[in-house]
């Protein structure tokens, strides 16, 4: 985001030490994505080279060991998936509830116990609004350990539009 609030196009580089572990370069808005596999001992940074020759360096906060960490698929059409992922001293059959929100509104909640170390969770697709959701985990006491936003696009919720131009050209 620049000083004026709006993205820029950048390209970053992830690295640890001197092995560059991923590249990517950003659309117009400043935004991209990029898959890279991390150990918690690694010491990362991320370069990131502006268009206009500006770079600034950013040294990566230290990677927790123990925690909850949530990965959402948001690329099935009939579908949203998402794994919580549990460190080992987690694991202790707690109640753990996935809430999917939109405006303030519950739109699906389930539950499952934290007994093993990945636990996926799924939700049928059509039930969802177009705009973003806002995927919560909560432990046992409800209070609020992992959330996400996602964009999610539903077909069902584009209104039937018409467009028609009542002469052939405009110009002179």
């Amino acid at each position: 985001v620049n000083n004026q609030g709006l993205g820029e196009k950048v390209n970053l580089i992830v690295v640890n030490g001197k092995d560059t572990l991923g590249t990517t370069l950003t659309n117009d808005l400043g935004m991209g994505s990029l898959n890279v596999y991390l150990n918690a001992d690694d010491s990362l940074k991320v370069y990131a080279e502006y268009e206009d020759g500006r770079r600034y360096t950013v040294t990566v906060p230290e990677i927790y060991k123990q925690g909850y960490g949530v990965k959402v698929n948001n690329q099935n059409d009939s579908k949203l998936f998402a794994q919580v992922n549990v460190s080992d001293n987690l694991v202790n059959g707690e109640d753990l509830y996935f809430l999917v929100h939109h405006l303030g509104k519950v739109l699906f909640v389930s539950k499952q116990k934290a007994n093993k170390q990945e636990l996926a969770f799924s939700m049928e697709r059509g039930e969802l609004p177009s705009g973003v959701i806002t995927i919560t985990i909560l432990n046992s006491k409800f209070e609020p350990i992992v959330e996400r936003a996602i964009f999610n696009f539903n077909k069902a919720t584009i209104l039937p539009l018409t467009v028609s131009l009542n002469k052939q050209s405009f110009g002179h």
